[in-house]
């Protein structure tokens, strides 16, 4: 139609905007008069109510005299600002600024139609111009395929023009171009250099990137100190993710003093940004009391935030979490979802969903002792603990002091446990023969740490004889301990059901006590079934243990038949000559102690895992 009147606003005094529809803008004009109208220009008269646009042709007025109306909706109709159309006009005469300004409303939608291939075509025309935000911005435009087909060379191009303008957002992503080898060949050295050029600039992500090298050996000398360094930086400027990355450097203890309280409260900071790596984080700090005190329920809340956002590890610990509390099909969900990103964790755990005789989906968390140790020890590799030096830390008096948090039950149990698993079998292939069992029975465990000594006979015991089973009891002074030894031995029981396709009628009782002392009593817990089968896992080695007392209450606890098992650490600074075992067996009846399972340290020290059996 060529040009015509895009919006007046008012029949009586208004503005007539000359449209041209083939450039997609509008021209300011003259006052509204009959005059307006020049050569072979169309003019529109509209007038405008609440629902519609009403519109005339002009020259249809002006040559048949009649009122020619069409109404049009005002979805339809575009309207142009004055100054817009002067910015218009300024950016066709080739002002670079106006047109990037041009680009900036297209892309954003400011009082005009949001349209990025628009965008594109302004940031283009002011980048050929030299001007560096606008060649950033169709870099960015090609490496995203946002208003242009996707393109990683031609993004790399349009960075390095901004970059080597000084432009600290392009040197960013230029350089991080060279880290992942987009559109160029990898380089971390190129990579590294324009981090640098844009961290000290202060651009925060930059700092957090340059950062990672240090803290990676990528195109840089490994250096935690200079990795803390920047990740600092760009931290204390709010980067979420710098803000986790310091909060690992103070869990682990890298580049600064290990340090749990500033790893939590950096990793919260990312956390209430939605840093879903931040949150896993201190859901595992709330889950193991690191730096904080232990809470669960706080636990689950952020694994739960993290895990909605993809994270596979959180994923796997909501499950664990999930399963924990019995909700067996929440546990399945989220294992699933870890599984499918590659967790091994989770994948192990859905290995272990059966059937259980009602028919129901359950999961079954552990099928073996060597399963219970070998999990602690997974998760702790997730926390970056891998030997025993990293465990030492967190095990109270080196095994021998009271254990608080989680954290501290899986490194005691990735520092010892594969020790008391050998022990505890050697014990029971020494002894399960001698155990006659035909009648109803029940265990006790006392000072009983993780279970593991009941979860060893469990193991050990015939199938046939394990339907007499009637009662557990579990007896520490650690409330979490004995949480913990519950879970693990029920697991182990309905995996043993699970398995062999059998039904076990028994209940667990836990009692939170401290063994005998000289100055306080111990009231053995009741006694209903014909057997009673006790068991010692490197506890009489305690100096505080009153023998004697323990000795009497075990005489004397009311079973018809009684069974003592027991081991010993027997190290060459913890009792090495077994005096203390020997003593409690020789105050009970028909008793013997075997010390044939002896050897020799690295540094030629003797020692010796003493094992011990009673039966009256």
């Amino acid at each position: 139609m060529g040009l015509s009147v895009l919006h007046i606003k008012s029949e009586v005094e208004c503005y007539v905007y000359l449209f041209d529809e083939e450039k997609g803008i509008a021209h300011a004009g003259t006052y509204f008069n009959l005059d307006v109208r020049k050569g072979e220009q169309d003019l529109l008269f509209v007038s405008i109510d609440d629902e519609t646009v009403q519109y005339r042709l002009l020259y249809d007025v002006a040559e048949n005299d009649s009122d020619y109306r069409i109404p049009i909706t005002k979805s339809q109709f575009k309207h142009y600002s004055p100054e817009i159309l002067a910015e218009i006009n300024k950016a066709e005469q080739g002002d670079s600024q106006a047109q990037f300004y041009i680009g900036e409303r297209y892309y954003y939608g400011y009082d005009i139609e949001e349209n990025h291939e628009e965008a594109v075509k302004w940031y283009r025309k002011a980048a050929e111009h030299g001007d560096a935000i606008a060649q950033f911005n169709l870099g960015y435009s090609y490496e995203n395929g946002d208003g242009v087909e996707q393109n990683y060379e031609e993004a790399v191009k349009w960075y390095r023009k901004a970059a080597e303008q000084g432009n600290a957002a392009a040197q960013v992503n230029l350089g991080f171009c060279y880290d992942n080898g987009n559109g160029v060949e990898k380089n971390y050295e190129e990579a590294v250099k324009w981090y640098r050029k844009a961290a000290e600039q202060d651009n925060a992500a930059a700092q957090v990137n340059l950062g990672f090298c240090y803290d990676n050996g990528n195109g840089v000398e490994k250096n935690y100190e200079e990795a803390v360094k920047w990740y600092r930086k760009a931290a204390e400027q709010g980067n979420a993710r710098a803000q986790n990355n310091l909060g690992e450097c103070y869990r682990n203890g890298n580049g600064v003093e290990k340090n749990y309280e500033e790893a939590v409260k950096w990793y919260r900071k990312a956390a209430e940004q939605g840093n879903a790596r931040a949150q896993s984080n201190l859901g595992l700090c709330y889950g193991n009391g690191y730096g904080v005190e232990q809470n669960r329920e706080e636990a689950a809340k952020w694994f739960r935030e993290a895990a909605e956002q993809g994270n596979a590890i959180a994923q796997f610990c909501l499950g664990y979490c999930k399963g924990i509390e019995k909700n067996y099909e929440e546990a399945v969900k989220w294992y699933r979802k870890a599984a499918e990103q590659g967790n091994d964790d989770a994948k192990k755990a859905l290995d272990r969903i059966t059937n259980c005789n009602n028919g129901q989906n359950k999961v079954s968390n552990i099928q073996s002792l060597q399963e219970i140790i070998d999990n602690a020890i997974n998760r702790l590799k997730s926390k970056n603990l891998y030997s025993w030096d990293d465990y030492k830390d967190h095990i109270p008096d080196n095994g021998r002091g009271q254990i608080k948090t989680d954290m501290q039950a899986d490194c005691y149990l990735a520092a010892y446990g594969n020790s008391h698993k050998k022990k505890l079998d050697y014990l029971f292939e020494t002894y399960w023969n001698r155990l006659n069992i035909t009648q109803d029975f029940e265990v006790f465990d006392y000072g009983c740490g993780q279970g593991l000594a009941t979860i060893s006979l469990l193991e050990n015991l015939d199938i046939n004889v394990l339907h007499y089973l009637k009662r557990i009891t579990l007896i520490d002074r650690s409330p979490l301990i004995l949480n913990i030894a519950e879970r693990y031995t029920r697991d182990i029981i309905n995996s043993i059901m699970n398995r062999y396709e059998i039904s076990i009628d028994y209940n667990i009782r836990t009692i939170s006590a401290s063994l005998p002392t000289a100055n306080e009593t111990f009231n053995h817990p009741s006694v209903k079934s014909p057997i009673s089968i006790h068991l010692f896992s490197n506890v009489l080695d305690m100096q505080f243990i009153d023998l004697n007392k323990m000795a009497y209450a075990v005489k004397h606890c009311g079973s018809n038949l009684h069974y003592v098992l027991a081991t010993h650490p027997g190290t060459y600074n913890v009792d090495p000559n077994g005096e203390r075992m020997t003593k409690f067996f020789k105050l009970l009846p028909n008793s013997e102690v075997d010390d044939t399972n002896k050897g020799i340290t690295n540094e030629g020290i003797e020692w010796s895992h003493l094992i011990g059996f009673a039966k009256f």
